[in-house]
């Protein structure tokens, strides 16, 4: 069994080099036997808020 791997970036920006350094990472992850899926962060701001930064 494969260990997941999300990949929090900011990918969806008029870079090409954004879009290519995620996919070069995940492939490369891909390539050692990880699952990994690139994730857009504002995607996971919401989960992040609540889990990573808990209010004070």
């Amino acid at each position: 069994m494969a260990y997941k791997i999300g990949i929090i970036t900011i990918v969806r920006v008029n870079n090409y080099g954004a879009e290519l350094q995620a996919y070069a990472t995940q492939k490369v992850l891909r390539d050692l036997g990880y699952d990994a899926e690139i994730k857009h962060l504002k995607d996971c701001m919401k989960h992040i808020q609540k889990y990573v930064l808990p209010n004070k």
